[in-house]
């Protein structure tokens, strides 16, 4: 992880170099160094916000939540913060995943931070906190399941915005490619690594590198999201149900029954 965060940093790959200190965090939360362990996730999370990695800094919030909760003596105020941090990210991010290959490993993130602050908040005593994340827990893991499904656009919807409906097929298309490229780029250093020894990298090949992680523009990803939040915000007095779930936002198990009919999906 040291050679490939050196090489993360070498070529200029922000995305890289925060997976590095995430993974260097991890293992020194495994040997138990929980302050080790912290210092890593915070240089992670700083890069994170920095360059707008939103999926990264939900993912580091939940590992310092762990952390404050596994060192001597436990912080479980300190936490609870980083855990609710985690999820209001994760809930605002995940369903911006379009890819399923990326998507389950997200999901897998976030459903263990749920497992971890809800019997935090009972031992803290805070049980109408601990049950309100226990019903948000269930709502997005229905809706993630929901999402997987094909959602087409009622016919009024067509109807009174067929170009509005082009530009959101065309503006998650592109978030698709981006998204893509954010996570191939993330691997990107742990790949070089493991022949920067023997074959060390060309000037060429670390060129190809560097145009490679200079065609991520995080600025990009945040401007689709504007864009698509602008579309969706068109949609809602027609079709809030399809809005509801293109945007993936949570919501009890109850408002969901009555979205949709239950019985016809299972």
């Amino acid at each position: 992880h040291d050679k490939a965060l050196e090489i993360a940093k070498r070529i200029g790959d922000a995305v890289g170099e925060s997976f590095c200190y995430r993974s260097l965090g991890l293992e020194y939360g495994h040997l138990r160094d929980y302050q080790k362990a912290i210092e890593y996730h915070d240089k992670a999370l700083e890069i994170a916000k920095r360059i707008g990695d939103a999926v990264g800094e939900s993912i580091c919030y939940a590992e310092l939540g762990i952390h404050h909760l596994n060192k001597s003596p436990k912080e479980l105020d300190k936490a609870l913060d980083y855990l609710q941090d985690s999820i209001r990210l994760s809930e605002k991010t995940g369903s911006k995943i379009l890819e399923d290959q990326y998507k389950l490993g997200f999901i897998g993130t976030y459903a263990n931070t749920y497992s971890l602050i809800i019997p935090l908040c009972v031992e803290m005593d805070k049980l109408s906190k601990g049950f309100e994340y226990l019903e948000r827990s269930k709502s997005r893991a229905l809706l993630e399941m929901l999402s997987s499904i094909t959602v087409l656009p009622p016919e009024d919807l067509k109807e009174k915005y067929p170009d509005l409906l082009e530009k959101e097929y065309a503006l998650r298309e592109r978030l698709r490619v981006i998204q893509t490229r954010q996570y191939e780029s993330s691997s990107l250093a742990i790949l070089v690594e493991s022949s920067s020894k023997e074959r060390p990298l060309t000037h060429v090949g670390r060129q190809g590198i560097q145009e490679f992680v200079k065609q991520f523009d995080p600025e990009e990803l945040d401007r689709i999201q504007q864009e698509l939040d602008r579309i969706y915000d068109v949609f809602s007095d027609i079709a809030p149900d399809y809005v509801s779930f293109r945007r993936g936002k949570p919501v009890s198990f109850e408002e969901i029954c009555k979205i949709m009919d239950i019985q016809s999906i299972f």
